[in-house]
């Protein structure tokens, strides 16, 4: 019987993969430009993390973690469905409020959440996110806005990502809010689908995010955050969007934004394309300020977020590279010696920094010059009975400035010649 992947935790192919890689190179060369260090936590954490952080009542915990109990039955463990909780608990276990008062991390890899396989949306996803602890000035979440603005643009070359931003206030002020959307929204239970019939007992939030569209014409009735904001949380977001005035950064008020975990207060932000259909966002996030107090830390301010990184991949396929980079010298052998020699060559080579290929198909020289030009290679190289008797080899540039003028090379001399090209 053939067994196949997973549904919904795809393959990434060799001729995928140097996309992927010119994507994290960037994101690793940006992260450390704006200060962050690297972060990797476990893929599998205590469910209970995900409960006290996410929120219980979110669909995420609910719906769609992967949990199961370990082989001694006393924990619930559950692949984790995002970063930030798992960033918290190693910030609060390591202690890092000891160390350093200010903490920014960064971290890249697989998240999982039974979701419904649709475009851009996949059971197992990958995520680039930052973290920041110990900042409560608004400015530290104008910069992170910075940084993602800048990569966007800038980096990766996409005009077309829009900001969108509100502020969701401080948890005290949150349940008149919630109070007035419950009240508003209730005479319309049964006209909301059957999550947004849950979510108005348990999580009135989230009605604002529904994407089902007999449900957004009533949302569009519901009362926005803005009007129940306290004096700080209004300072403080009037102060994050001057910095981003400022800054030169455009964004768009988006009053009826939500994020669909429940740790988050204040700023909250995604960036979205067009380009996405339907799933747009790339990116999201925003402060957290009560969650490392709330899973037995101290008192510390926090801002983040998450990227989707098969989606900024399908934006910027056309920039990255789509093949794996050729080798630099493709090396063929005359005979059964003539092989033995160039296989002592190409791992010297290869030590000597020197991107070197050798044709294990063998077959007749002229089969193998046919490969080596197929291959992508720069040059070149073949080794006989002849070039072993005098010696020396000749190095055939295959495209470029002198191909196909061969140039003669003493043997002894190959490796510190090519070494120091290739340097």
């Amino acid at each position: 019987m053939k067994i196949r992947g997973v549904k919904g935790m795809n393959d990434l192919l060799p001729t995928e993969n140097p996309a992927w890689a010119w994507v994290e190179e960037r994101f690793r060369e940006v992260f450390g430009r704006y200060g962050y260090s690297e972060v990797r936590t476990p893929i599998v954490e205590e469910t209970a993390l995900f409960a006290r952080s996410i929120g219980d009542s979110t669909d995420i915990v609910g719906k769609e973690m992967y949990t199961f109990g370990d082989r001694s039955g006393k924990k619930s463990l559950s692949l984790r469905p995002e970063g930030t909780a798992g960033a918290v608990r190693a910030y609060i276990e390591h202690s890092w409020s000891g160390r350093e008062p200010v903490a920014k991390w960064w971290y890249m890899g697989p998240m999982y959440r039974y979701e419904r396989v649709q475009a851009g949306r996949y059971r197992q996803f990958h995520q680039a996110g930052a973290e920041i602890f110990g900042v409560a000035d608004p400015a530290i979440d104008a910069e992170l806005l910075v940084m993602l603005d800048y990569l966007f643009r800038e980096v990766f070359s996409l005009p077309g990502v829009e900001l969108r931003l509100n502020s969701l206030g401080d948890a005290e002020a949150r349940p008149a809010y919630l109070a007035a959307l419950r009240e508003v929204m209730s005479p319309h239970r049964e006209a909301l689908c059957a999550d947004c019939q849950r979510r108005l007992e348990t999580n009135p939030l989230r009605l604002l995010d529904c994407k089902v569209p007999t449900c957004q014409p009533l949302v569009e009735g519901a009362p926005t955050l803005d009007a129940y904001l306290g004096d700080e949380a209004r300072a403080h977001f009037e102060a994050v969007k001057g910095l981003l005035d400022a800054a030169g950064v455009a964004y768009t008020l988006s009053p009826r934004l939500v994020r669909g975990l429940d740790y988050y207060n204040r700023t909250c932000f995604e960036f979205v394309s067009g380009d996405l259909g339907a799933q747009n966002a790339v990116c999201g996030g925003g402060r957290y300020d009560g969650l490392v107090k709330t899973l037995g830390g101290p008192d510390v301010p926090a801002i983040g977020f998450g990227l989707g990184l098969e989606r900024l991949v399908s934006l910027v396929s056309e920039a990255a590279p789509s093949a794996p980079a050729p080798a630099l010298v493709m090396i063929s052998a005359g005979d059964d010696e003539s092989f033995q020699r160039c296989f002592r060559l190409t791992d010297a080579l290869r030590r000597a920094g020197v991107s070197v290929d050798l044709d294990l198909r063998r077959g007749s020289v002229r089969s193998q010059m046919k490969r080596a030009d197929k291959s992508g290679a720069t040059y070149a190289l073949v080794i006989g009975e002849r070039e072993l008797e005098e010696g020396e080899a000749a190095l055939k540039p295959l495209r470029g400035e002198g191909e196909g003028r061969p140039v003669r090379l003493e043997l002894e001399a190959l490796v510190a010649a090519l070494g120091e090209g290739a340097a």
